[in-house]
């Protein structure tokens, strides 16, 4: 698995750099202004764009030598790329948090040569409504605490999964269509939770079960 996982990270290097640079951006973004609907839009994007590239690297390695002539499972061998995947994502999130924490410091530096004091970040409001603070042109705000950095990484996992199951269908309509369907789904399913918690569970849930059903879609006949 060790081979099939290293050779995966090589071939997802540019795609991940990007996402990576992206999530930077994001973080400090999230950092300034809080995690928004459009934010988590955007994550779910990212994840998107990713699970797009690697399923369609799903779809050339159906007859691959390399892993057609592994010692491994199907299964084990899809477990190993998908891992490599999320290890992607998993620097991403890194970067967001990162890009974050830069811009906190960045803020915190200015304030304190301008004598002003803490000029407050999303980072320091406590509230025991997170979705209090609200723009009426682009909706509510999280604070980017633990609650809402869970949250949008379950939306992060989720763009990606949807996003890579859809592109295993056979038929483009189909793809379209199934994308569309789960994506709606998801989002609908985490909006029903007012509480930012349940909603992230909400969303790493729903991911799971794309997830599994992805594996076992991947490993079977039916491509």
């Amino acid at each position: 698995m060790r081979a099939v996982w290293w050779r995966e990270q090589r071939e997802l290097l540019v795609p991940a750099l990007a996402v990576c640079v992206a999530m930077a951006l994001l973080g400090a973004e999230f950092a300034r202004d809080g995690i928004r609907e459009d934010g988590l839009a955007i994550l779910g994007l990212i994840g998107g764009g990713f699970g797009l590239f690697q399923g369609l690297l799903d779809r050339a390695r159906k007859a691959d030598g390399f892993l057609l002539h592994r010692p491994l499972s199907v299964l084990r061998v899809h477990v190993a790329r998908s891992f490599a995947g999320f290890a992607a994502l998993a620097f991403g999130v890194a970067s967001a948090v990162g890009g974050g924490a830069w811009w906190t410091w960045r803020e915190a530096v200015r304030a304190q040569e301008a004598g002003g004091g803490d000029r407050g970040s999303v980072w320091s409001r406590g509230t025991s409504d997170p979705w209090r603070y609200s723009d009426p042109w682009r909706g509510p705000r999280l604070e980017f605490d633990a609650g809402g950095l869970a949250l949008a990484v379950g939306i992060l996992v989720a763009g990606y999964v949807v996003a890579r199951f859809a592109t295993s269908r056979r038929r483009i309509p189909v793809a379209v269509f199934a994308v569309a369907a789960l994506g709606i789904a998801g989002w609908s399913l985490v909006a029903r939770f007012p509480d930012v918690g349940a909603a992230a569970v909400a969303a790493v849930a729903f991911a799971c079960v794309v997830f599994a059903w992805l594996l076992l879609d991947l490993a079977g006949e039916r491509r």
